[in-house]
């Protein structure tokens, strides 16, 4: 997996930036930073005495070797949070009396902070007796690797710190997750969208990413 080319060419340079000038009917604030120490970040992933599975072992290699930590973000600009409050389902599903602008500007979003090898170790959450390594901080919810049976292995869990610690198991590893997020545009709560199928987040995306990133060439088939 090419992660330099999905993340910086494809989604930053290309998407993003198309949608940001002039290619839809929304403008987009997008910031972002991409570290690319590559010679020196997959070191304590080779020097780690974490119990990572052979597999995940190597696949965190992968991913280290190709960049060092990934922080990417966008949102709409406020001039235009009226604009989209007019569409039919932002009125149905979200009226002007309930929520506030804030609070829209967040839900239509995207967000990506890859940790680094080292944030990897040094963050690591214990909860109900299992330790949690987080790899992406995606708001409240941290997407991580659960230690279980002195083994880590390459399956993403998700904690969401303003649901009461909920935990949930999205049955992937790390390499098709990093695909699901560009393909979701690091839309918000992109996870649950794939994870519950039947959630009011999974309906957000499929009805309002398209109209934000309208020139965008979404494929939205795997939500």
């Amino acid at each position: 997996m090419d992660i330099l080319n999905i993340f910086e060419i494809n989604l930053q340079k290309k998407e993003l930036f198309s949608a940001r000038k002039q290619s839809g009917k929304y403008e987009l604030k997008v910031s972002s930073l991409i570290v690319m120490d590559m010679e020196a970040s997959s070191d304590p992933i080779l020097k780690s005495d974490l119990p990572f599975s052979s597999a995940l072992k190597q696949t965190l290699i992968d991913l280290y070797t190709q960049v060092g930590e990934i922080s990417l973000s966008w949102d709409l600009k406020e001039e235009d949070i009226p604009k989209i409050r007019e569409t039919e389902w932002m009125k149905e599903n979200y009226p002007e009396e309930d929520y506030d602008d804030d609070y829209i500007q967040e839900i239509l979003s995207g967000v990506i902070n890859i940790n680094s090898p080292q944030q990897l170790h040094e963050e690591k959450i214990e909860m109900n007796g299992n330790w949690y390594y987080p790899l992406d901080n995606h708001y409240s919810i941290i997407a991580c690797f659960k230690e279980e049976n002195g083994v880590i292995e390459d399956n993403i869990y998700l904690l969401n710190s303003q649901d009461g610690g909920q935990i949930s198991d999205m049955k992937i590893g790390c390499m098709e997750y990093l695909q699901l997020a560009y393909e979701a545009k690091l839309f918000y709560y992109w996870q649950y969208a794939y994870t519950y199928k039947d959630s009011d987040h999974n309906e957000r995306l499929k009805a309002m990413l398209p109209q934000i990133l309208e020139f965008v060439d979404l494929d939205l088939s795997k939500f």
